[in-house]
């Protein structure tokens, strides 16, 4: 049976993702931020290296609500490293041991239909989906 990682694995769409590919028989990964934290290279790096997965479900996610004039730039800059670098670092990485790996990234119609207050999240995810 194939095996999956899913990024973010310790929130509740990972947890619910990863209990419906476990009825169907999949091996299930899905690391606590401790052991893959998306927005660190190096640890991205090393997590793929440990194993080769058939499926990658980038499923990390990080919202910090705030308003552009008042925002904190570093918050802003972390929804960008987890949201999209962190996307582009597992996706690189995963090809990297597995180049027939199958893929899914996990988007927002944030990406689409700004809402007020999620400009880091929705920047982010426009870029995941284009």
């Amino acid at each position: 049976m194939k095996t999956v990682v899913i990024t973010g694995g310790q929130g509740d769409i990972a947890q619910e993702i990863a209990a419906l590919l476990a009825l169907k028989g999949y091996t299930v990964i899905n690391p606590p931020r401790c052991l893959l934290d998306v927005s660190q290279e190096s640890m991205v790096s090393a997590f793929f290296e440990k194993q080769k997965y058939d499926i990658l479900i980038n499923n990390a996610g990080v919202i910090s609500p705030q308003s552009i004039p008042t925002s904190d730039s570093a918050i802003w800059k972390q929804e960008i490293d987890v949201n999209l670098i962190g996307t582009y670092l597992c996706c690189k990485y995963m090809l990297t041991e597995n180049p027939k790996a199958t893929i899914i990234n996990i988007g927002s119609s944030a990406a689409y239909s700004g809402k007020a207050l999620w400009s880091g999240y929705s920047a982010a995810k426009a870029g995941v989906m284009r």
